[in-house]
């Protein structure tokens, strides 16, 4: 607009660089060029116009969860496949042909692929995704392998609109004797005042099922529940242990909760430690925004924990009396 170098500017522009700079003497000018673009590109999330129905991969973001299923699988989910549905991409070994999961009685937008984890129980291999945006309530999809095919074994909705709920998924074995005992489901956004955020706590029994057994959630706004790892057992009874975060807690600088498990309910209901950006370092924001806690870094024989920050990663190792610290 007005004064300009545009020999810089067509060295930006897409081809034929003489139909894509343009030169206006005010703003106003804009307004033509702005029509003609929105009638070129296709059209966006959420629209309903006929072209959007056209869309299975174009939008599918793949990658935009992942987990390891052995050495060999990958499964990765695609929340924008399929007019935003989504989807699950299953690969197989090297050179292998990708195979989509999907449910194909979700609603468009739902994001299904959010999230994802893997179970095994008495030999099935089970997938879990959520779909945070399926009917504005969230939900949680469990796949089971049935002929050599992916099938819905249930799908579970969400109790509040707007929630999340499905948004973080975290498969747990209780005892590690190979069984996948529960499957904790995060819902980062549910809001009851003065709270914010939920965990809930299912039970995956031998009829490959999913059982609420409870919920757990801090009071605090924090978006609780963004993030939920397993851990190797920190206090030494020989049951796995889980770290929520809370990355929005303390003005956006973040905090991390401690639970120990249960073996009848997956954790305990109140959180055994609570640890602050701000116990560390003041300039960290979104601590808690991912979670890792499987590796031993230290070589030590414990359990490190690896926690994701804005532009930092903070790892925390366990101290006597079962407790962290950086």
């Amino acid at each position: 607009v007005k004064h300009v170098d545009l020999t810089k500017l067509k060295s930006l522009a897409s081809e034929p660089k003489e139909n894509n700079t343009f030169l206006n003497q005010d703003y106003n000018g804009l307004k033509g060029i702005l029509d003609n673009f929105q009638k070129k590109i296709f059209n966006i999330e959420g629209s309903k116009t006929a072209l959007a129905g056209n869309l299975t991969k174009e939008m599918s973001q793949s990658g935009f969860s992942a987990v390891y299923v052995n050495k060999d699988t990958l499964v990765l989910g695609s929340v924008g496949s399929n007019n935003w549905r989504g989807s699950l991409f299953e690969t197989e070994g090297l050179r292998s042909e990708e195979r989509e999961i999907q449910d194909p009685t979700l609603d468009k937008d739902s994001y299904m692929g959010y999230s994802v984890a893997v179970g095994k129980k008495n030999e099935n291999l089970l997938y879990f995704t959520g779909a945070p945006r399926s009917e504005h309530m969230g939900r949680i999809l469990l796949f089971n392998k049935v002929n050599n095919n992916w099938t819905v074994a249930q799908s579970l909705p969400g109790e509040q609109m707007g929630s999340y709920f499905g948004a973080e998924l975290c498969s747990v074995d209780i005892d590690s004797d190979g069984n996948t005992d529960f499957l904790l489901v995060g819902a980062p956004m549910f809001h009851q005042p003065p709270r914010e955020g939920r965990i809930y706590v299912y039970t995956l029994t031998d009829k490959l099922e999913l059982r609420m057994e409870m919920n757990v959630s801090v009071p605090s706004q924090g978006r609780f529940g963004s993030s939920i790892c397993s851990l190797t057992d920190l206090n030494g009874d020989g049951l796995k242990d889980v770290a929520v975060g809370a990355p929005l807690e303390d003005d956006h600088r973040g905090a991390v909760y401690i639970y120990l498990g249960e073996k009848l309910k997956g954790i305990r209901p109140e959180f055994s430690q609570r640890i602050s950006a701000v116990m560390m370092r003041s300039n960290l924001q979104f601590f808690g925004q991912t979670i890792d806690g499987k590796m031993d870094l230290g070589e030590d024989g414990l359990t490190d924990i690896v926690v994701g920050a804005r532009g930092a990663v903070v790892v925390l190792r366990v101290m006597e009396r079962r407790r962290y610290q950086q």
